[in-house]
C-alpha cells in the first residue's frame, strides 16, 4: 500500500468511526446493539423491560428463570460500559445480592451475595468514575470498582447506626441518609451533616443542576441544595410510594408508583417545578425498580 492509499484508508476509517459515534446504533457496545438515546429500564414482576422516556418502544429485555425467590429492589445503569446492575432481595434463601448484566440481559455476573449474613440496603453508580456504591447491612458504605473489581471502604458507621440510601454527586462526593439525617462523606470515619430529611423513600443526585432529590413517606418530592441544606417541597402525589426520583437531561423528573392500594401501577414524568405530571407507563402487575439510561 502506497502513501496515497494509506491516507485514503485512514480517512475512510475516520469517517466510519465518526458515523458510528454519531449514529443511533453503536455496534461496539457490549451486550448487543442498543439503540441510542434515552431509555427507562424497569422491573415488572419477573421481567426487566425498557422503553423510551415517553413510554414508546416498550419491550422485554429478559425474564428471570427463578421467579418467586427474589424481588428486584433497585436497577442502576452504566451508559459508558453498557452494563446493568440489579439489587435483589432474596426470599429463598434469605439475603440479597448484586448482579451485573449486559444491557440485553446476557453475561450475568454476581458481584456480591450477602447470603443470610446481612442485607444490602441500596446501590448507586457513578459511571464516570467507575464506582458502584452500596450499603452492606449495618457496616457502612462500600464501593465496587467496575473496572478492577476491587471493593473499598467508603464510610464506616458506629455500632447501632445504619445508612439506608446512598448517592454520589458524580464529582467524587458521596451523600447518604442515616437516622433521617442527610450527610456527606468526608472520609471513612467522618461525615458532614447537611439537613434532616426524616423518613424518605429514595435519594438521587441531579448531576446537571447539582440538587439532591428525595421522596417522603407522605408522597412529597423534595429538592435539596446540598451546599446549604435548603429543602423545597416540589409536589405531593397520593400514589407515590417507595420510589427514588431520577432527574434526566430532558429536564424532567421520573418516579414510579409501587403502592398496592392504588392501581394501576405507573411510571410518571413531571417538569422540574412539579407541574405537568403524566403517566408514561401503567400496568396491573407492579413496578419494583427503574433507572434511566442517558446516552
Amino acid at each position: 500500500m502506497n502513501k496515497k492509499q494509506a491516507a485514503i484508508a485512514i480517512v475512510i476509517l475516520g469517517l466510519i468511526l465518526m458515523f458510528i459515534s454519531c449514529n443511533d446504533i453503536n455496534p461496539f457496545y457490549a451486550g448487543g446493539v442498543v439503540p441510542g438515546g434515552n431509555w427507562i429500564y424497569f422491573a415488572e414482576g419477573d421481567t426487566i423491560k425498557r422503553m423510551r422516556l415517553d413510554g414508546s418502544e416498550t419491550a422485554s429485555v429478559f425474564k428471570f428463570n427463578d421467579a418467586g425467590t427474589y424481588s428486584v429492589r433497585k436497577i442502576q445503569l452504566d451508559p459508558l460500559r453498557q452494563k446493568m446492575y440489579i439489587l435483589y432481595s432474596l426470599i429463598t434463601p434469605p439475603g440479597s445480592k448484586i448482579v451485573e448484566y449486559n444491557l440485553d440481559g446476557s453475561g450475568a455476573k454476581v458481584i456480591l451475595d450477602s447470603g443470610s449474613i446481612y442485607d444490602i440496603y441500596d446501590i448507586s453508580i457513578d459511571p464516570g468514575k467507575g464506582y458502584l456504591y452500596f450499603i452492606p447491612g449495618n457496616t457502612g458504605i462500600k464501593s465496587y470498582n467496575v473496572e478492577t473489581t476491587q471493593f473499598t471502604d467508603v464510610y464506616t458507621v458506629l455500632l447501632g447506626t445504619t445508612p439506608f440510601f446512598v448517592s454520589p454527586d458524580y464529582k467524587g462526593g458521596v451523600y447518604f441518609v442515616e437516622n433521617g439525617n442527610l450527610q456527606k462523606v468526608n472520609n471513612t470515619a467522618t461525615s458532614t451533616f447537611i439537613t434532616n430529611v426524616g423518613t424518605i423513600r429514595g435519594l438521587s443526585y441531579d448531576r446537571f443542576e447539582n440538587y439532591l432529590y428525595t421522596t417522603g413517606d407522605t408522597g412529597m418530592i423534595y429538592k435539596i441544595d446540598p451546599s446549604n441544606g435548603t429543602s423545597t417541597g416540589i409536589a405531593t402525589f397520593e400514589d407515590l410510594d417507595y420510589s427514588p426520583v431520577v432527574a434526566t437531561t430532558d429536564k424532567k423528573i421520573y418516579f414510579y408508583d409501587n403502592n398496592a392500594f392504588i392501581m394501576p401501577y405507573s411510571i410518571f414524568s413531571m417538569d422540574m417545578d412539579g407541574s405537568g405530571k403524566k403517566a408514561v407507563y401503567t400496568n396491573d402487575f407492579g413496578i419494583s425498580a427503574f433507572d434511566i439510561l442517558s446516552k
